[in-house]
């Protein structure tokens, strides 16, 4: 009688990588050593894997393929509310992400963001969590975000996050405050 997961595998009529076409082999995952029956579905993100926090939480913790091809395939309307949540207003979000007669088209029609859209969305939400990080508190965060830094050329640092070079520019004046870092 087999008592590990070994031999129970190796008892088993598991398909191993030999028994599939090869043209297979990529859609599967090895797991000890046995490949699965069936190929595993992709994967459908709930509507809480689809908010504005979870996905720039996990964007800043570990960029992958996933939050790219949620990106891609554009995020629901939602997330424009969730930005407002954060605490930008309506017209930094009409001017910064969509304006609002394209907002108002497409939620008449229900349909989503663009990419690019959507990646603006996620670089400010992005920009926010960041900040709130090294501030302690999303009060902080926002007084430091829509005031001018000399480190930044007497810009606020809301200003600079229109584009993905001032993004990392506000990025790496955060890094260097939450270092000690002042020039």
């Amino acid at each position: 009688m087999p008592t590990t997961t070994h031999e129970v595998l190796a008892d088993s009529e598991a398909v191993t990588a030999l028994d599939r076409p090869s043209s297979n082999l990529a859609n599967c995952r090895t797991i000890d050593g046995t490949m699965p029956r069936v190929a595993p579905k992709p994967h459908k993100p709930t509507s809480r894997e689809l908010t504005l926090s979870a996905l720039s939480a996990r964007a800043s913790a570990s960029p992958d393929a996933a939050v790219a091809r949620l990106v891609e395939g554009g995020l629901p309307l939602t997330i424009i509310e969730q930005l407002v949540d954060l605490g930008f207003t309506r017209q930094e979000v009409h001017a910064m992400v969509i304006p609002q007669r394209t907002f108002t088209h497409r939620k008449n029609r229900h349909e989503s963001l663009t990419a690019d859209e959507s990646d603006k969305a996620l670089r400010l939400a992005r920009a926010v969590a960041f900040a709130e990080e090294v501030f302690g508190n999303r009060e902080k965060a926002w007084r430091w975000l829509r005031e001018a830094s000399p480190a930044l050329e007497d810009h606020a640092p809301l200003e600079l996050l229109r584009t993905e070079a001032g993004a990392q520019a506000v990025e790496g004046e955060l890094v260097a405050i939450d270092e000690g870092i002042f020039l």
